[in-house]
């Protein structure tokens, strides 16, 4: 063998060598390529086509070159993907992936403009209720000046004790005339018990056009209510009260219907009291406020105490923000 060549075989040895001691020093390990640019050991992009999700594929895995490449082959005008701010839909454009919620829509609580999805611009709307009006609402507006919150209103239902869906027509009716004044996309509703009946009732009338982004129930007898006021009125008993009854037919054909997929639900519970191992407010009962599939919080306050204690306030905005 000529000397030339034996010399270049063991120069080639030697840094392969020194290459793996290197690569022993610095504890390169799979996935990891030796940077002797730097004389240091980096992170590969990718080691195997699992770290690049369902779509994609791993080119030169564990290697400095390493990366993740999709595999989606489309024809143009199919969708891909569900829309969500974190997970864009995307449309198919001469064989690439784009965004477009124009074609699919967004999450709730946001819009899509220019194929974007942004945020809805909300306001947010108390409705009282049985037997109340707008001041009940006095201390969480208080609190909503204090923290410079402007965009808030209220509504006076009358008669508070009339019939639940004739009350839920008002309050259609002023939730149109708040977005046409406020040039509002949505309404955000914070309703305390009964007013959370009429807000889910107007939800589910004929002539409800997606106003509403989100729906805060305090103390609201979802699933109809058997104590309390509610039946303190026995001897005059109201339509209201009639209605709001555990079983009314009412209460039954409300609770008939599926809550709309575009609105953001969440309750809130009074639990001060407990009688027989059963936990209420004084009126409502822990279970009737309830909607199965909704997230809810409990405090230990009594019905009136929910809409005048800053910690449910400061909740309720938290929901609101969110």
């Amino acid at each position: 063998m000529p000397r030339k060549i034996l010399i270049l075989i063991m120069l080639t040895a030697i840094l392969l060598l020194l290459a793996s001691c290197y690569r022993d020093i610095y504890g390169c390990k799979r996935c990891e390529f030796f940077n002797a640019t730097t004389v240091q050991c980096e992170k590969a992009a990718c080691c195997e086509d699992d770290d690049c999700g369902n779509e994609a594929k791993c080119l030169f895995p564990g290697e400095e070159n390493a990366e993740c490449v999709s595999t989606i082959t489309c024809e143009d005008n199919t969708i891909h993907n569900q829309c969500s701010v974190q997970n864009k839909s995307s449309i198919c454009y001469f064989g690439e992936l784009y965004e477009r919620c124009s074609r699919c829509g967004c999450e709730k609580g946001y819009k899509c403009i220019n194929d974007s999805c942004e945020r809805y611009n909300t306001v947010i709307l108390l409705v009282h209720g049985f037997n109340a009006d707008h001041y009940a609402w006095k201390r969480f507006e208080n609190w909503f000046k204090e923290d410079h919150i402007k965009n808030v209103y209220d509504v006076d239902l009358v008669p508070s004790i009339g019939n639940i869906t004739m009350l839920s027509w008002q309050l259609s009716a002023k939730i149109n005339n708040l977005l046409n004044e406020t040039k509002a996309d949505k309404v955000d509703v914070v309703a305390h018990s009964m007013g959370g009946l009429v807000t889910r009732t107007s939800i589910n009338s004929g002539s409800y056009d997606n106003q509403i982004n989100k729906l805060i129930m305090i103390g609201t007898p979802n699933q109809g209510a058997i104590m309390g006021e509610f039946k303190a009125f026995q001897l005059n008993e109201t339509m209201a009260s009639k209605q709001m009854s555990k079983g009314s037919d009412f209460m039954n054909e409300l609770n008939s219907h599926l809550l709309n997929e575009n609105i953001t639900y969440f309750t809130i519970i009074g639990v001060k009291y407990n009688t027989y191992a059963v936990k209420h407010d004084g009126l409502v009962l822990e279970e009737e406020v309830r909607i199965p599939g909704v997230d809810y919080m409990k405090f230990n306050l009594s019905h009136s105490e929910l809409i005048n204690d800053y910690e449910v306030y400061r909740q309720v905005k938290r929901k609101l923000m969110d």
